[in-house]
């Protein structure tokens, strides 16, 4: 695990794109931080910044491990993916954006989405 020093201008998408190559996995950093609010980051904070996981579906991943593959707006959701973000709708802002980086972890590490 890494750390860094928020810079003026910084947003956690351009930490992620630093540290993962990808501004959608802000949200790893938002998990590991328990950032409540992802659009206000303090000039001088340490934010942890998780390691990308060594294994990935139970082989080990290259070099540069590539974004896991595109959700939300940008791919048609799973059934289960839609009824996932109506129960996260309901619940407290907070709450669903934790849900989400856990679901995300989850899904970067190789744990299947859908639970039944």
């Amino acid at each position: 695990m890494a750390t860094y020093t928020v810079r003026p201008g910084d947003t956690l998408g351009k930490i992620a794109k630093k540290f993962y190559g990808d501004a959608r996995r802000f949200t790893l950093i938002v998990s590991a931080n328990s950032i409540v609010n992802p659009d206000k980051l303090t000039v001088g904070k340490d934010l942890l910044i998780p390691d990308v996981p060594a294994v990935v579906g139970g082989e080990p991943a290259p070099a540069e491990t590539p974004a896991p593959p595109v959700t939300g707006a940008l791919a048609a959701p799973s059934p289960t993916a839609k009824l996932n973000e109506q129960r996260l709708a309901q619940v407290h802002t907070i709450l669903a954006i934790r849900g989400r980086c856990m679901i995300e972890l989850c899904a970067y590490a190789g744990i299947a989405r859908s639970i039944s």
